[in-house]
């Protein structure tokens, strides 16, 4: 019987591993539903998650469910190092086209529709060897935050 509840306790976090995240500093944002750092077949479960430059680039899977109509997005992500926020690059098509990152929707997006953003980081050979906080978020057609959350990072060689 022990073994049973053992199992029944284990099996949806085994199914369900996401990375953790934190709500964006000092504000009452929403989060997403999920994070998937490093992508949904082995993503990061436990902080600081790694980035390595050697990859070339990074990709996160972030599930969310707008409480309303999306018509246009713009999404930027900051690190937070040595309590300095800096604005991370994002691939021009992505800040051009952000739609085009959407899994499960297309243009607009439904209120309470279920969706997925596929964020892909470019990791350059330079980056240096450094932790941080990586803070996304996603902003809807009126600039109001869709989502935002933090993650703590590595990158590695």
């Amino acid at each position: 019987m022990f073994k049973l509840i053992t199992i029944l306790a284990v099996l949806p976090a085994i199914a369900f591993s996401a990375s953790p995240m934190s709500t964006c500093l000092r504000t009452s944002h929403p989060l997403p539903t999920a994070v998937f750092f490093g992508g949904r077949v082995s993503p990061c479960l436990a902080e600081p998650c790694s980035v390595f430059r050697s990859v070339g680039s990074g990709t996160t899977y972030i599930d969310f469910t707008p409480n309303r109509q999306i018509t246009a997005l713009r999404p930027e992500l900051r690190a937070r190092v040595i309590g300095l926020n800096i604005q991370h690059p994002l691939p021009q098509d992505m800040q051009d086209n952000p739609f085009n990152y959407i899994i499960g929707s297309t243009n607009p997006i439904a209120a309470n529709t279920p969706v997925t953003f596929n964020l892909t980081v470019p990791v350059e050979p330079d980056t240096p060897l450094v932790s941080s906080t990586n803070i996304f978020t996603l902003f809807d057609q009126n600039n109001q935050v869709i989502f935002c959350y933090e993650i703590a990072t590595v990158v590695r060689a």
